[in-house]
């Protein structure tokens, strides 16, 4: 099984997470502690990238085999989050709340919270923060960036190695400009949408 592991990667890792907690305990503790979800997107495009890469240049890449780890990682801890959440919706939700916990565990059971969540809420709403599942919108991101990315960089891989990096480049400076647009508009639902996100998971 391929792996890339880095020491400094992981310290960076629990670094970044502190200011997230801090900012969900108390946003005045860590005002802006949000941007920590964004080094874990700029670490996870980096070595997802890293990884494609020593694959494709080895000739071991197998679309099977990069999907088959990807769900050994994250869905054990998914299941379990889903379901702890659905047990504590059954017994201390109305019904009009365990319908709409019910929507958000459908979508975020498939990858696609952030999606659903980009159609009307507010991350930085008070009343958000009482939607547990809101966080998962970020595994969204990541999940349709492992959808689309393997596709994306062997076809570009195959037909020249040496494209590699413009493209990416291309595609960075789309999704910048698209966060850019999307920021100056005050357009919310643009904080939850994988294009607007690209260009994190692109930085490598």
């Amino acid at each position: 099984m391929s792996s890339i592991y880095r020491p400094d990667i992981d310290g960076l890792r629990a670094l970044a997470v502190l200011p997230v907690v801090l900012f969900h305990v108390d946003a005045t503790l860590m005002p802006g502690g949000f941007v920590g979800v964004d080094v874990f997107f700029v670490i996870s495009g980096f070595l997802i990238t890293a990884l494609l890469l020593s694959e494709m240049e080895g000739q071991r890449f197998s679309f099977a085999e990069f999907y088959k780890r990807r769900v050994a990682r994250l869905l054990p801890a998914l299941s379990v989050t889903l379901l702890m959440v659905v047990v504590f919706g059954f017994f201390f939700y109305g019904s009009r709340q365990f319908d709409s916990l019910g929507k958000d565990i459908f979508f975020s059971a498939f990858g696609a919270a952030n999606l659903h969540f980009a159609q009307g809420v507010n991350y930085f709403a008070q009343d958000a923060a009482y939607q547990p599942l809101i966080h998962l919108w970020s595994l969204g991101v990541e999940e349709q960036f492992y959808v689309v990315w393997p596709v994306v960089m062997l076809a570009v891989y195959k037909l020249s190695k040496n494209l590699l990096v413009p493209v990416t480049l291309l595609l960075f400076a789309l999704s910048f400009t698209l966060s850019i647009q999307g920021v100056s508009q005050d357009y919310l639902a643009g904080y939850f949408w994988p294009h607007y996100r690209a260009f994190e998971l692109l930085s490598f």
